[in-house]
């Protein structure tokens, strides 16, 4: 007999309640509805819906059915972690129907290696990837830089950047298909400056976001902050810099010894 939705939901929570047992780490009902869509999809409309029987089976909507269970602990795991001046976010997890990742970062938009770029798509298309992860730095805005700047070389940037960013993503996107592009520390330049100027101007919050900036028509990109890691699997994707990483003879060993997991990162422009 198939599980219900909400024999899923409630093995989602069990499992989850462990890991908060374990580990004193909550996690929103948000954040295992997602996990519970990712990955059955089949059985669940959306994230809502998985929500929906997530809340249920923790007896979030009035019910007193004996069925619920209202174990403090298994209750308590699943509350809101408080908020901190530190960000700290939930992991953007990959959904496992793309299961052959194309992994890139460090464009740098109009700075890019035209020949570099190309070889990379093609490589994911002969190995017939069904997603692409830009791990960070797929934008530059040089003309937000804090440092000096040429002035010629800003001009097109701020002239020429915003649709080369949006034809590129809709190249990926036609290409592969499902597209997630986390934010690297070159890419919330932009953002940075302009919510500084929301306290004057409140009206331009909407405007200030990476997404807004790249929005187009038909677009499925999913956009994850700079400060979020993606998970695929076993394998945590970062760029680089949210964990202080700023090169350094073995980049590898570097991101190591910061996260001790399974780490893939960028930012560095080092080969290893």
């Amino acid at each position: 007999m198939p599980k219900t939705k909400t024999d899923i939901a409630k093995e989602y929570i069990e499992k989850y309640a462990e890991v908060y047992k374990r580990t004193q780490k909550q996690f929103s009902k948000r954040f295992v509805a997602t996990v519970i869509y990712n990955e059955n999809p089949d059985v669940f409309t959306n994230v809502e819906d998985a929500r929906k029987f997530v809340r249920y089976s923790l007896g979030q909507q009035g019910s007193r059915s004996a069925d619920i269970n209202k174990d403090f602990a298994d209750r308590f795991a699943f509350i809101n972690e408080q908020i901190t001046d530190t960000p700290h976010s939930e992991p953007f997890i990959m959904p496992k129907v793309n299961n052959k990742v194309l992994i890139t970062n460090d464009w740098h938009s109009l700075f890019y290696d035209k020949r570099a770029v190309e070889t990379s798509i093609n490589y994911g298309i002969k190995q017939n990837c069904n997603a692409v992860l830009i791990n960070g730095d797929f934008l530059d805005f040089y003309g937000y830089s804090r440092f000096s700047k040429n002035p010629k070389i800003s001009s097109e940037f701020i002239q020429n950047e915003q649709e080369w960013g949006v034809e590129m993503l809709r190249l990926l996107q036609d290409t592969f298909g499902y597209v997630v592009y986390k934010q690297g520390n070159h890419d919330k330049r932009r953002e940075e400056q302009l919510f500084d100027l929301t306290a004057k101007h409140p009206e331009i919050i909407d405007a200030c976001t990476l997404e807004d900036y790249l929005q187009y028509e038909g677009s499925n990109v999913r956009f994850v902050k700079d400060y979020q890691t993606v998970k695929l699997g076993k394998l945590n994707a970062i760029h680089g810099h949210e964990v202080g990483m700023s090169g350094g003879i073995n980049a590898a060993r570097n991101i190591f010894l910061r996260t001790y997991a399974n780490t893939i990162s960028g930012h560095s422009h080092i080969k290893q």
